[in-house]
């Protein structure tokens, strides 16, 4: 990344804490990213607009394809 986003960005990663959390979190900290990096848990559904609001960017990975459109 360019050092002006390197500096900036944080990474908000929204989901339950499942057995890969560890992994993931371990991860950030050996990039040294663990203070960019944030975990969050379960977010119910009416509150997800301020965080798609609030992005920039946004990856939303699914099991299966339903038009790429999230709910």
């Amino acid at each position: 990344l360019p050092e002006n986003i390197k500096e900036t960005f944080k990474l908000v990663i929204i989901g339950r804490k499942g057995p890969s959390y560890e992994k993931y979190k371990l991860r950030a900290e050996n990039l040294n990213v663990d203070d960019k990096v944030i975990f969050t848990d379960f977010i119910p559904l009416e509150d997800m607009p301020l965080f798609y609001n609030a992005a920039e960017v946004l990856v939303y990975p699914s099991f299966y394809e339903g038009f790429g459109l999230p709910p």
